[in-house]
């Protein structure tokens, strides 16, 4: 008998030791030959918003970090409402001071894996972490964002350039617009919603989940940029 195990049981284990994810292709193994059809059948791990270790498997999809208990939201959800009303700005400090998003996780998580650090040359702490921006790819982005004055309230109507420019679901492509922030960029969005964050949200707590139209989409991204850039904004 084989003690080592077969070709494809060799190539999961070696994908488990390098911290690969293998949920994606476990069910086809028997299928798998080659390094290279291995590399077909999984995704590199995400950059987790809040501690910055390589811990989840995709964005969007609601997947808890295990080095800091930081929920990803999915799609649709705010990042307060996935993780019990703290906000991302409240966890990254938690982090710095506790090493975990919420003092209620101390003691419940696991250190950062070998794998999980982000690349040396990243510079320090997860705000340190950004990609070069791709210009057109970031416009493509907001051209996609459709919203209908008329199905917007009255009174933010005069947001919807902000929403426009901010509201970009993707949280990947909405971070590194938030990381290139200029101090104008700032100034112009402490100055718009100074007083009126509490009215988006009244507006968005309207809607149930899920039935959200892509006009209050892109204004609770809108708002995601906002904690993004943790802009003190004052509420009155």
């Amino acid at each position: 008998m084989n003690k080592k195990g077969s070709p494809e049981q060799r190539l999961y284990r070696l994908a488990k030791c390098l911290g690969v994810r293998t949920d994606a292709w476990q069910c086809d193994l028997p299928g798998v030959r080659s390094i290279e059809e291995l590399d077909a059948q999984t995704s590199p791990l995400q950059a987790c918003r809040c501690c910055g270790y390589l811990t989840l498997s995709a964005r969007g999809v609601g997947e808890r970090c295990g080095v800091c208990a930081w929920v990803d939201p999915g799609e649709g959800e705010r990042s307060a409402d996935a993780n019990e009303g703290v906000t991302l700005a409240q966890a990254r400090e938690n982090v710095a001071e506790l090493g975990v998003c919420s003092p209620s996780y101390l003691n419940r998580t696991r250190p950062p894996r070998l794998t999980e650090f982000p690349p040396e040359d990243a510079g320090e702490g997860a705000a340190a972490r950004r990609r070069s921006v791709d210009q057109d790819e970031l416009q493509a982005y907001r051209d996609a964002i459709t919203i209908d004055p008329d199905e917007v309230p009255a009174d933010l109507r005069d947001l919807i350039p902000l929403a426009r420019k901010w509201g970009i679901g993707d949280d990947a492509v909405r971070g590194d617009a938030t990381e290139t922030a200029t101090v104008r960029d700032r100034e112009e969005l402490v100055k718009a919603l100074s007083g009126r964050l509490g009215r988006i949200d009244q507006w968005l707590a309207s809607f149930a989940q899920g039935a959200m139209t892509g006009e209050v989409e892109a204004f609770m991204y809108l708002t995601e940029a906002v904690e993004e850039l943790e802009l003190d904004i004052p509420s009155e």
